[in-house]
C-alpha cells in the first residue's frame, strides 16, 4: 500500500528555538496560544493558532503567510518548570508549578497574560517547612478558577482559597510524589462521540512515583441523561456536511418513528450557541440546512434530539472556506 494511503500528519515548527530545554507543553483554553516551560526555568508563548490553517500560516521556516506571533517570554524563573495548567475559564491564566529542593513560590498563577503577564506567588499559605519541597504538577479546577490541585513530593495537596491555605488531601493515598495530576474537563454535552460517553466529567487522577495511579470523585460533575436501551424513536445516522462550511452545513438523520426533532449546536467549552425550533418528522430519512455564517472559525458539536433520544455529530465552522 502506498504511503499515500495512510492519513499521516503534517508537523509545523510554530517557533525558530525552544529558549532552552523544553520540559512541558499546554494549550489555553481557547486553543490560540501555545505555552510551554523549560528546564532552566522559563515559561514562553506563541499565539494566533486560531487562525492558522496551513503550513504556509504556521511554519517559521517554510511558511510565506505567517499568522503565529514570535516567540514571547510571559515569565523567568529558576528552577525546573514541572508543569503548566490553563485556566479552562479564562485564556489569560496559567497556572506555574516549580521543582528543584529549596526556595519558595513553587506555585504560580501568571495572569493577564499577553497585557502584563503578571506573576502571582500562591505558594505562602504552606507552612515554612513545606516551602521548599517540589511541586511536580497541577491544575487550576474547571470548577472554580481559585481552587488549584498540585502534586508534591509528598502527595496530593489543595487550596480552594486562592492559595491563602493549602491542606494535603491523601485519603487513600501514600505520602509518595505525584508526578502528573490531571482532570476530565470534557462534559456529556459537548462530548463529540455518544451523548452518555463521558461520565467521569470532573474527576481528577493522579499519578505517583511507584504506587501506581488514582483518581477522585469528590468534583465528580451531575451524570448525563440515560440513553435509551430501546428502538423509541430511534434517532441514528446523523450526518454532517460539507464539513468545513462557512455559510450553511446539512444536517442528516433518520428516525424510526414519527418525532419532534431539535437540532443544537455548542462549542467544545460545552456553550449552546445554536438552537434551532423543534420540528416534526415522520418516520425516514430527513435533511435540515443549518445557518453557520455567524459562527466563530472552530469546532462545533450538533446535537440532534428525537424525544428523550441524542445523537451527535462534529463539524467545523469557518468563514475562510
Amino acid at each position: 500500500m502506498p504511503a499515500s494511503s495512510f492519513p499521516f500528519p503534517e508537523w509545523w515548527k510554530v517557533a525558530a528555538t525552544a529558549g532552552g530545554s523544553a520540559n512541558v507543553l499546554e494549550w489555553s483554553s481557547d486553543g490560540d496560544r501555545l505555552f510551554w516551560g523549560t528546564l532552566e526555568g522559563d515559561v514562553y508563548m506563541v499565539e494566533g493558532f486560531n487562525n492558522a490553517y496551513s503550513l504556509d500560516q504556521a511554519d517559521v521556516e517554510n511558511g510565506n503567510n505567517l499568522t503565529l506571533s514570535a516567540v514571547q517570554t510571559i515569565l523567568n524563573g529558576a528552577a525546573p518548570i514541572t508543569g503548566l495548567s490553563a485556566d479552562p475559564s479564562d485564556p489569560d491564566r496559567l497556572l506555574v508549578t516549580f521543582g528543584g529542593y529549596g526556595g519558595n513560590s513553587k506555585v504560580r498563577v501568571i495572569e493577564n497574560i499577553g497585557n502584563g503577564n503578571n506573576v502571582v506567588n500562591k505558594w505562602a499559605g504552606v507552612p515554612a517547612a513545606l516551602q521548599g519541597m517540589p511541586v511536580y504538577d497541577g491544575i487550576i479546577l474547571s470548577e472554580a478558577s481559585q481552587s488549584y490541585v498540585v502534586g508534591t513530593e509528598y502527595g496530593i495537596m489543595a487550596t480552594d482559597d486562592d492559595g491563602a491555605t493549602w491542606t494535603f488531601e491523601n485519603t487513600g493515598l501514600d505520602k509518595v510524589p505525584v508526578f502528573q495530576v490531571r482532570q476530565q474537563r470534557l462534559t456529556w454535552e459537548n462530548n463529540p462521540y455518544e451523548i452518555d460517553y463521558v461520565t467521569n466529567q470532573g474527576v481528577i487522577y493522579a499519578g505517583t512515583h511507584g504506587r501506581g495511579a488514582f483518581r477522585t470523585e469528590k468534583y465528580l460533575s451531575v451524570a448525563p441523561p440515560v440513553a435509551s436501551q430501546g428502538t423509541l424513536n430511534g434517532v441514528s445516522d446523523v450526518v454532517i456536511y460539507p464539513n468545513p462550511a462557512s455559510t450553511s452545513t446539512v444536517v442528516t438523520f433518520s428516525l424510526n418513528t414519527r418525532t419532534d426533532v431539535t437540532i443544537s449546536v455548542y462549542d467544545l467549552n460545552g456553550r449552546m450557541v445554536r438552537r434551532e425550533r423543534p420540528v416534526s418528522y415522520c418516520s425516514g430519512k430527513h435533511q435540515m440546512v443549518l445557518s453557520v455564517q455567524d459562527l466563530a472559525t472552530g469546532t462545533y458539536v450538533g446535537d440532534v434530539q428525537a424525544g428523550n433520544e441524542k445523537r451527535t455529530g462534529r463539524f467545523v465552522g469557518s468563514r475562510g472556506f
